[in-house]
């Protein structure tokens, strides 16, 4: 069924009742542009709007922005060294095709807007507006235990008359607060879901980094749970099924139906503040039983039921043609191969943000995302990282059997939206291009001549006197030694 697009003038996606932050906030931030006026610990969906507006305000980039614009074709034209590039507009005929010199895909893992309508049902992706109002009849959550569905059942519990939450997916781990050190020593409190920053917390975060850099640091030190040997995994197990059986104490039965076998952060972790504790109320009802189909009344459940009402893609379906014709799509069956996640061979001048293996399960995506470079990768590059990450992942809980968008939404198989490895490590890997992993192709200009690129033998500052000559004799330029002891 085609359902109705949002209007232009709204947020497309991720607008669903009690959105967030679910790590610290400070680190969901680029690593040259701070705020310290977040209002909480896990701040509001509308406060991480206005941050990257701002960055987009502050560098003057809307210019260069094209709302309502889609992407229908892309194709590498191998003769010119070009990107062919075709658009469509809403209301509008398909755009004239541009030539571009290099393409970049940002558009993440879930981007596939069309398929993304679930009828009837809760899809936190693309929300629309909610009667605020107690009274309101609304059921049914499709997407169960998902960090976005689980802030929409605690935000929804006190403004409906009932609520119904569908096992639609396999059992999983409801974590504690992450970064929870750090919260409790500003809270005070042990059992503390959030804290609301002081005026007096937001004028020392604008003369210190350092509280950022703790809650970073905080980050990165769980990555050794990833092990499946490690001790801090068994940790974790433990005190996350002592704190779920604690916050289910009013109705226990629930712990057997969604109390894990598998390690922790199999899937991915979700904090879920007031999750629990919303399913405990009276008018919530728990189905332990998953969806077998939705109807055009209501959804029938895999017991048999039907109940009458008023996930995520991960195929990376994008419109990609690279040279002799090949299409992505080809290239990432039956699963997605790629060099270090941002580049793919036979791709020239094209690179990748957001794709295949470039999530992390600790650390700071954003900081990630800074350090992304580009030409063309040659394919023994993308063939050795592709049997790096076939060996690494079944030594970690990534690789063991849990259903997880991870793979695809599969129990068991390849792992296609983890790094294989921790955030640092992946930033050490992006920060310092390996040229020789990289095919270097000049156009023909008429000149086959390598050093062509010498030009006459002058540079800017020989010819223009504005120009600095004296460049590199600049303190910030200027790579001082360190002097011995």
């Amino acid at each position: 069924m085609n359902m109705p697009v949002p209007p232009a003038t709204q947020t497309l996606a991720n607008r669903y009742p009690g959105i967030a932050c679910d790590v610290a906030v400070h680190s969901y931030q680029v690593s040259y542009f701070n705020n310290p006026n977040w209002s909480a610990f896990y701040a509001p969906g509308a406060e991480i709007r206005e941050y990257a507006e701002s960055i987009v305000e502050k560098y003057k980039l809307m210019p260069y922005i094209k709302l309502q614009h889609k992407l229908i074709r892309a194709e590498y034209d191998e003769e010119q060294g070009k990107w062919l590039l075709t658009f469509r507009r809403p209301q509008i005929a398909i755009l004239p095709t541009g030539q571009h010199d290099a393409s970049a895909n940002g558009s993440g893992s879930e981007h596939r807007y069309e398929e993304l309508w679930i009828l009837l049902t809760c899809c936190t992706l693309e929300w629309g507006s909610l009667v605020d109002g107690v009274g309101l009849k609304l059921r049914g959550c499709t997407n169960f235990r998902g960090s976005s569905a689980i802030q929409v059942v605690a935000a929804l519990q006190p403004k409906v008359a009932q609520l119904t939450n569908f096992n639609v997916r396999s059992k999983t781990w409801i974590s504690a607060t992450f970064s929870k050190g750090p919260l409790t020593a500003l809270s005070k409190d042990e059992n503390a879901t959030n804290y609301t920053y002081t005026e007096e917390d937001k004028t020392r975060f604008k003369v210190y980094n350092e509280y950022r850099r703790e809650l970073e640091r905080d980050q990165h030190a769980i990555f050794a749970a990833n092990w499946t040997q490690n001790p801090m995994s068994e940790q974790a197990r433990k005190l996350f099924k002592e704190d779920m059986i604690r916050r289910l104490a009013k109705k226990p039965w629930i712990v057997d139906l969604i109390l894990p076998e598998f390690p922790v952060a199999c899937k991915r972790l979700t904090p879920g503040p007031g999750y629990l504790e919303a399913l405990c109320e009276d008018n919530v009802d728990f189905v332990p039983e998953s969806i077998k189909r939705i109807t055009p009344t209501g959804i029938e459940t895999a017991d048999g039921k039907h109940r009458d009402f008023d996930g995520r893609d991960m195929s990376f379906k994008l419109p990609f043609i690279g040279r002799n014709g090949v299409k992505l799509e080809e290239k990432f069956d039956p699963h997605p191969r790629t060099y270090l996640t941002i580049a793919v061979d036979g791709f020239p001048n094209w690179i990748m943000s957001g794709g295949p293996n470039s999530g992390l399960a600790s650390g700071n995506l954003l900081m990630t995302l800074e350090r992304i470079a580009d030409i063309e990768v040659k394919k023994e590059a993308v063939d050795d990282f592709d049997e790096y990450m076939e060996s690494y992942f079944p030594k970690t809980v990534f690789g063991q059997k849990c259903k997880s968008w991870y793979k695809g939404g599969k129990e068991e198989g390849r792992v296609v939206a983890l790094f294989p490895g921790s955030s640092l490590l992946y930033v050490h890997a992006l920060t310092y291009p390996r040229w020789e992993d990289y095919n270097y192709e000049p156009l023909d200009r008429g000149v086959k001549n390598r050093f062509y690129w010498l030009g006459d033998g002058s540079t800017k500052a020989d010819t223009f006197p504005e120009v600095d000559s004296s460049w590199y004799l600049d303190p910030k330029v200027v790579d001082v030694p360190p002097v011995p002891e």
